[in-house]
């Protein structure tokens, strides 16, 4: 994962990397793993003319005082992290989707602020998949049968879950 470094520069989640707006590039001498894809992506999100220019001026500093972490602290330290979001907005297909991951988020330190279900719904799919389904099984005559089941056969809501921690 990308981070801003205390003059503004991205750099790798290893911190031997800055981006300069179109590649990565090394902040020191050395044979260090290339970033991931995610981490380019992240990048170009974060990145700005500013950036840019302060990832030149960080590969300096890093060459003066000789480790990203010396160079950070005469630049004043690396910048605050950012809190943690307090609330996220989760949609799950079904109940039993929700259930299972629920044990996730609240070992997590989540609690469910509150919750939304769609109400179960019939779909024109279910209702002619029904009667083509049986119609051609019994040459016709069951369509109705089958158009019955196909209704019966609904389709389960959606869970909207907001999640909240401290």
């Amino acid at each position: 994962m990308v981070r801003k470094a205390a003059n503004g520069a991205i750099i790798s989640g290893d911190g031997h990397w800055y981006f300069n707006g179109f590649k990565f590039k090394p902040l020191a001498e050395g044979d260090f793993k290339k970033p991931s894809l995610a981490e380019w992506s992240q990048a170009n999100e974060m990145s700005t003319v500013a950036s840019a220019s302060s990832g030149k001026n960080l590969a300096k500093l890093v060459a003066e005082h000789g480790s990203l972490q010396e160079a950070e602290k005469a630049l004043g330290g690396p910048p605050p992290e950012p809190d943690e979001p307090k609330q996220q907005v989760v949609i799950y297909k079904n109940r039993k989707e929700f259930e299972k991951a629920s044990n996730q988020m609240i070992a997590a330190g989540w609690r469910v602020a509150s919750t939304e279900t769609d109400p179960s719904r019939m779909t024109a799919t279910r209702i002619l998949g029904g009667a083509a389904v049986v119609g051609v099984l019994t040459g016709g005559i069951g369509s109705l049968v089958g158009a019955g089941a196909g209704a019966a056969a609904k389709k389960k809501g959606a869970v909207q879950v907001v999640w909240e921690r401290d």
